[in-house]
């Protein structure tokens, strides 16, 4: 027995909006309950939303997230926030020139060495080995 397709008729809103700019965007949607300005409102905070996203990605290196539930992710957001913070924090209060991911790569390759105390605060964190 065959079945025939199910055919969908959906109507679409073609907008074409100028920004502040002067640049025209073109959106569409099917969103039938809005009007125009909420919509280009909409459309702006997704694009936050995905230049935050595309941040996390590219300053804390958050590759994939550890859980799927809200809490799961609220939390690694924040942790690597407070992760890039700390090291921009440091990268500031340190007396050499150093990037940011060789900061990070120093302090993964050292967090576990033993030292002692005056290592420590000395040199364990920016010795040249």
């Amino acid at each position: 027995m065959v079945k025939s397709p199910l055919i969908l008729q959906s109507i679409f809103i073609w907008l074409k909006i100028i920004d502040p700019t002067g640049k025209e965007l073109t959106f569409v949607t099917n969103l039938m309950c809005y009007s125009s300005e909420e919509i280009e409102w909409l459309y702006k905070k997704r694009w936050d939303i995905e230049l935050f996203f595309k941040w996390i990605k590219q300053h804390c290196k958050i590759k994939t997230l550890m859980g799927h539930s809200e809490n799961a992710v609220r939390i690694q957001m924040i942790t690597g926030i407070i992760t890039y913070l700390l090291l921009r924090l440091t990268l500031e209060k340190v007396e050499i020139k150093i990037s940011l991911i060789n900061l990070k790569r120093k302090i993964k390759n050292k967090l576990f060495k033993h030292v002692t105390k005056i290592q420590c605060y000395k040199t364990a964190l920016f010795s040249s080995s």
